[in-house]
């Protein structure tokens, strides 16, 4: 038993030596400061979730926080750094339904609040809003898509499940099928560059649960409910 314990003692210490040196450079220097893509709600480079019961105004909400990163005026608590380049995919409303009501919310805006003209064009010039094949689904297809718009700060989806090929409850129901869909939205959010983030938009069950698996919420780095 000594000699287990001198050679555990000998292994621990091998670990600790790294972490020594480390953390004594911790002593005297200061660690970077977080990026932020909204203030103190949702960091640079992470998967977060937006999710809500049917009908609740959900791609209504994206469409504000899109709206608010695109131009970098705050909308609520949720402040962004800069105006930055977005990418909306939807497939719960067509191209036209969403013109129309990204345009009905702009317009609200502008009428609560002043909009300087630098906001107004950063808003025309950083959102993106494709139009989706409804058939579409991920994968290293609309990985190339999103690559091929450029360096973006955020992409959103929505809504999760109907981006997969079998169906929203046919995969999600299960520890694989949640692994597996959060290793195809990291793939999309790095396709969108190295501090690109991802939200996708979900849907809670009549109980007020995730549709899906628990996992789904929890490998998002942060959830936001609508209500």
């Amino acid at each position: 038993l000594a000699d287990v314990g001198e050679a555990l003692d000998a292994k621990v210490a091998s670990w600790a030596e790294p972490w020594g040196v480390w953390f004594e450079g911790l002593t005297i220097t200061q660690p970077p400061d977080p990026r932020w893509l909204f203030t103190d709600l949702v960091l640079e480079g992470q998967l977060w979730m937006l999710a809500g019961k049917g009908g609740v105004g959900k791609s209504r909400l994206a469409l504000a926080l899109l709206i608010s990163l695109a131009s970098g005026k705050p909308f609520g608590p949720f402040k962004p750094t800069r105006p930055t380049r977005c990418l909306f995919i939807c497939k719960e409303d067509d191209r036209v339904a969403i013109w129309r009501r990204s345009k009905a919310q702009f317009d609200a805006w502008r009428e609560r609040e002043h909009w300087t003209p630098g906001e107004i064009g950063a808003a025309k010039e950083n959102l993106l809003i494709p139009g989706v094949d409804p058939g579409e689904t991920w994968g290293d297809e609309l990985a190339a898509k999103i690559r091929g718009q450029g360096e973006l700060g955020l992409v959103v989806i929505d809504p999760l499940g109907r981006f997969w090929a079998g169906g929203e409850h046919e995969n999600m129901n299960n520890q694989a099928g949640a692994a597996k869909a959060i290793a195809e939205l990291e793939k999309l959010r790095q396709a969108g560059g190295p501090t690109c983030s991802l939200c996708s938009i979900h849907h809670l069950n009549k109980s007020g649960g995730v549709t899906g698996s628990q996992q789904i919420v929890d490998y998002h780095r942060a959830s936001f409910e609508a209500e």
